[in-house]
Order: structure tokens, then sequence, then C-alpha cells
């Protein structure tokens, strides 16, 4: 089992766009991983909140903002692997147009 996104293209003359493709398919990852993460610990401290310190006058409150940024965080990571996708087939495009049948086109 291969981790590498897009094992079977194999590019011509654009192979650093398939690496930039690859790399953005990672960063896309780390940011649902990153996102799930703040969401869980968001989650983790509106449920279970620290008491407050100084006595039982003490008011606080627990906000849900992380919820909203790890919802952003979650539609960009989708954005760039639909970006990366977008690279990838391009990538995959030319390399089907490099073949002798089509003449240079």
């Amino acid at each position: 089992m291969s981790l590498i996104p897009f094992p079977n293209i194999k590019p011509r003359n654009l192979g650093l766009l398939l690496f930039v493709a690859r790399m953005l398919t990672y960063f896309g990852v780390v940011l649902i991983g990153i996102a799930v993460a703040l969401i869980a610990a968001t989650l983790f401290n509106y449920l279970f909140p620290p008491p407050p310190i100084s006595g039982s006058t003490e008011t606080y409150s627990v906000g849900l903002s992380g919820i909203k940024g790890g919802i952003f965080i979650i539609a960009a990571g989708f954005f760039v692997i639909v970006l990366s996708n977008i690279f990838a087939a391009i990538v995959s495009w030319e390399s089907s147009l490099s073949s002798a049948r089509h003449n240079g086109t």
C-alpha cells in the first residue's frame, strides 16, 4: 500500500506540477486533521469546563468559536484537495497527449 497521491500518473513535462499536486494533497489532509483536533478540543472544553479559580461568584463562559474556525479550516482543506486534483488532472491530460499518435498537439 502506497501513501503517494496520484501514483499512476507518469508526467513527461509537468513533473513539477505533479509534485505540487501531491504536496497540496498532503497539506489539505493535514489541514483537515488539525480542524478535527480543534473541533474535538473545543467540544471537550465545552462539555467539561474547568472550574472557576477564585470562588463561586466568578462567572465564565466557554465559547464555541473553535468550531467555527474548525469548519472554516475543513472547507479550506477541501478546497486545497480539489485544487490538487485539478493539477493532477492537467498532468494526466498532458501525459496522454504526449504520445506519438498525437503528433505534438
